[in-house]
């Protein structure tokens, strides 16, 4: 049986993700943990912010939500939107449990090309690094104009007087896809060797990797993602995409809009897939975690919901490839042997919520560095980034879409919903 499928049609030049992030991991295993994604692909543009936007379906078809409800797979309203001070212990804990990464998958029926799409990811060469399911955590969340009481001890999340309002200085980024903010939360604690947060071996300038640049501002209760950020000159900018997200929003069900990029290639949100250290401590993680595969793997422009966005070209996989946002589950009967404390805590997470591939790259799954949070990875993981080998392709399914429909695209023309257009911001 073969999925449905949505067709989006015009004419332009072909986008692709590419590259992949100099930054050397910092925590334990730092020899062979780094990130090697293909970050947010640009699209090229072509129609207006006003463009006649889906209104997509309600939140329950895996979109956001502002109404806040209370899951209690997603941990009995740890996931909340109040308008009050954020809670550092993840960017997922900041959002509705109604959203599809707060949402758990354990009754939600396979794919019904599931057996077909891991048979095929096996057979072409599993995970990528040597098909291993290894760990990267390069990759920082910080949380900037926070009240000193609320800054975990041994963290280096910033408060008020540690942030600055940075202006932006727009390098080249992709349109409409990108919220371009005339300024952006900036810590000024070094919170890194490399940089303040930022995803890149040259410091806060970028390397021409992905560099991430991931920051969720107590003062605006926005979260800004964005890829290929760069500091210099008192200014930050970026030459690929920047996405912000606002959780008080009811977004339709295509987010930001059909074949619209954001910092991950799959066009959905980045900063709330990455488990964080002070969850494993605290003993559960309450969201979806994000994946990432070697381009041969992933379904040549493609992508089911959550994602909005796909890459392909003439390396990705034609028939039976896994597409953008797609969610796999782990098996309920599996096993990890031997398993640390830690490690139980993520496969129980990847049998509850799973994990939705996000973006192209070498190392199957992103969590958050520890800079920014008091639990640091190399108290938790007594193998490092190994710390979950023996998780094999095979032990997954492929959970159906929230819509059924597998989305194929000939164009990387963003059109942008209405209702995700954050105020003061332009595209």
């Amino acid at each position: 049986m073969q999925p449905s499928r949505w067709v989006f049609v015009s004419v332009c030049a072909v986008a692709m993700a590419c590259g992949s992030s100099s930054k050397s991991p910092s925590g334990p295993g730092a020899a062979d943990g780094g990130s090697s994604s293909s970050g947010g692909a640009s699209s090229s543009g072509g129609t207006t912010s006003s463009g006649g936007g889906s209104s997509g379906a309600s939140s329950s078809s895996g979109a956001g939500s502002s109404s806040g409800s209370t899951n209690a797979d997603a941990g009995g309203g740890a996931c909340n939107a109040s308008g009050g001070t954020l809670d550092p212990i993840s960017a997922a804990a900041n959002f509705p449990c109604s959203w599809y990464f707060n949402q758990s998958v354990t009754a939600s029926a396979p794919d019904p090309a599931s057996a077909a799409m891991i048979s095929q990811l096996s057979s072409g060469g599993g995970w990528g690094n040597g098909n291993t399911f290894q760990i990267d955590w390069s990759i920082g969340v910080i949380f900037t104009n926070m009240p000193a009481a609320s800054v975990p001890a041994k963290s280096t999340d910033t408060t008020a007087a540690q942030t600055t309002s940075m202006p932006f200085v727009n390098g080249g980024v992709a349109t409409p896809d990108s919220d371009i903010p005339t300024t952006i939360p900036v810590t000024t604690a070094q919170v890194t060797a490399e940089g303040s947060g930022f995803e890149s071996g040259g410091g806060f300038a970028s390397d021409g990797g992905d560099d991430h640049y991931l920051v969720f501002d107590n003062a605006t209760k926005l979260l800004y993602e964005v890829y290929q950020a760069s500091v210099s000159g008192g200014h930050i900018s970026s030459a690929g995409s920047i996405a912000i997200w606002d959780p008080t929003i009811q977004y339709p069900a295509n987010l930001r809009g059909d074949v619209c990029t954001s910092a991950d290639a799959s066009g959905a949100l980045m900063a709330p897939l990455l488990a964080t250290p002070d969850e494993v401590a605290a003993g559960t993680i309450t969201h979806a975690l994000r994946m990432i595969l070697p381009n041969a793997r992933i379904q040549n422009k493609e992508y089911v919901r959550p994602a909005t966005h796909g890459t392909g070209g003439s390396g990705w996989a034609t028939t039976n490839g896994i597409p953008y946002g797609a969610r796999l589950r782990l098996h309920s009967s599996f096993s990890l042997p031997n398993a640390s404390p830690a490690a139980e805590v993520f496969v129980t997470a990847l049998k509850t919520y799973g994990m939705i591939l996000s973006d192209g790259g070498d190392i199957a799954l992103s969590v958050a560095n520890d800079d920014t949070f008091h639990a640091k990875w190399a108290d938790l993981l007594p193998n490092g980034s190994h710390e979950l080998y023996g998780i094999q392709v095979t032990d997954f399914d492929v959970v159906a879409p929230p819509e059924g429909a597998h989305i194929d695209f000939t164009s990387y023309d963003c059109t942008r919903t209405p209702a995700s257009l954050i105020p003061g911001t332009t595209q």
